[in-house]
């Protein structure tokens, strides 16, 4: 008798299973371990699920219930089931159908899930399965570089302005505390915001995650003029944060960093993700994916889905 996957909702004591299956995940996602998603589980109501096959954890399901429905996941980037990678399309059809039903049973009206970007999974991975009983798809842009191709630096990178970025910096490794003053500047003049983490948040996450959370600068004569945080997994170096001063922008000091990084991962891993260039309200910041385009990024959809559990 062939078995039949079962959900059931996470338990705290399943960590280290669910550690083990995102692990052995296709992107093996930094966002999806439960160190990382457990810094701010006191503003969450957690609604994740587990999936077995045959008595074994097979797959992770981050999600947070809000008034709205379930999220997958409300204080994540990205969301959706991490299986691990030898699991079969039909299996993985049938935990997507037992998803949908368990929420329903338990009195939810809507299910959104920000699926990962394609970049992030195996060439052999894909998500149709999960296509089924979608009522709505709104779509981000992303951006990445894939480091794997010879690079590709657009006509704004000027060979004379590329290399006086480069050499009129120096860049490094450095602390979330000396980056922080600048990111905290240049989002609030710029943009009116704050950083999504604060500063003890990331230095929390940065020490539960020393070699998948770096910090990196651009600067001169000491004075730190750029700076990047870079989530490091399984073939994706994803710039989680990245920011300049007014002097770094005069200098090109970002425009350093980021080719820096580049060459830095090129032969490690597969792709350095820009992330996404859209306004709260959905519409594409072109001047954004511009720069982003001009390091050779490739423009990838990053779909937000929504399910109607009420049918």
């Amino acid at each position: 008798m062939i078995p039949e996957p079962t959900i059931a909702p996470y338990q705290p004591a399943q960590a280290a299973q669910w550690d083990r299956v995102v692990s052995e995940s296709e992107c093996a996602c930094l966002l999806f371990y439960r160190g990382y998603m457990d810094y701010h589980a006191d503003r969450f109501v957690d609604a994740s699920l587990v999936a077995r096959l045959d008595g074994r954890l097979v797959g992770v399901f981050p999600a947070s219930a809000e008034e709205d429905g379930v999220h997958s996941h409300g204080g994540l980037t990205f969301g959706g089931w991490q299986f691990i990678s030898s699991l079969s399309l039909k299996v993985r059809q049938e935990i997507h159908a037992g998803t949908l039903q368990h929420y329903r049973n338990n009195g939810y009206a809507k299910l959104t899930i920000r699926a990962l970007p394609r970049f992030f999974l195996d060439s052999s991975a894909g998500d149709e399965w999960c296509s089924e009983g979608i009522a709505e798809v709104r779509t981000l842009t992303g951006a990445a570089v894939d480091l794997s191709m010879p690079e590709r630096l657009g006509a704004k990178r000027r060979p004379l302005r590329t290399a006086k970025a480069l050499f009129s910096h120096n860049f490094g490794p450095t602390s979330a505390g000396e980056f922080w003053p600048v990111l905290k500047e240049v989002l609030a003049t710029r943009h009116g915001v704050s950083p999504v983490h604060s500063l003890e948040e990331m230095e929390l996450l940065q020490g539960r995650f020393p070699e998948q959370i770096r910090v990196f600068k651009a600067t001169r004569e000491e004075r730190i003029l750029a700076g990047a945080i870079v989530y490091l997994s399984c073939n994706v170096a994803h710039i989680q944060y990245m920011a300049t001063s007014l002097e770094g922008r005069a200098s090109h000091a970002l425009d350093g960093l980021i080719i820096w990084l580049m060459r830095t991962y090129a032969g490690r891993l597969r792709w350095l993700s820009m992330g996404t260039s859209n306004e709260r309200n959905g519409q594409i910041n072109q001047g954004l994916l511009d720069y982003k385009l001009s390091f050779g990024a490739t423009p990838f959809p990053h779909d937000i889905q929504e399910y109607d559990l009420t049918k």
